[in-house]
């Protein structure tokens, strides 16, 4: 299961060319160089909102 949802990322990280930063891309960014837990997390909890907010209001 985790090489499946590994997809989506390597995916998002290929399409971008490294220059398109993308939500999980920006999270992972943070923590490798900065190591600032409070901003991944609060990207996370916007992240998960947002799709929440979007699966929640679609027919």
């Amino acid at each position: 299961m985790f090489v499946f949802y590994l997809g989506f990322y390597v995916t998002l990280v290929v399409l971008g060319g490294g220059r398109v930063v993308k939500g999980a891309t920006q999270i992972t960014t943070i923590l490798e160089n900065q190591f600032d837990l409070g901003a991944a997390s609060a990207l996370g909890v916007v992240l998960l909102l947002a799709t929440q907010f979007l699966g929640s209001h679609q027919k």
